[in-house]
């Protein structure tokens, strides 16, 4: 596994704990709120 790989799996993990915490940690009072702001998340 090169330094590149490592790289690429620490990315993936680290956008799937933030994504995780955004988006079942929040309670969200509507769909377009929650599209608003996880907006960051998908851009």
């Amino acid at each position: 596994m090169g330094v590149g790989s490592f790289h690429n799996v620490f990315v993936e993990k680290l956008r799937r704990s933030v994504s995780y915490e955004a988006v079942h940690l929040n309670a969200y009072e509507s769909m377009q709120q929650a599209k608003t702001r996880l907006g960051w998340l998908f851009g």
